[in-house]
């Protein structure tokens, strides 16, 4: 499930990095938001 987390995560950061490129700050939030995830996931996968 996790691997389908990060995944389905992945394809969402691709999509908004390109929108964020365009110059929308409230994207390069989430893109953000979205890399702390990320991050976390994969140290939880690291983990366990």
């Amino acid at each position: 499930m996790a691997e389908q987390m990060t995944t389905g995560i992945e394809e969402m950061h691709e999509g908004i990095a390109e929108a964020s490129d365009k110059g929308k700050p409230t994207l390069r939030r989430i893109l953000a938001t979205h890399e702390a995830v990320l991050d976390a996931v994969r140290k939880a996968q690291g983990a366990g």
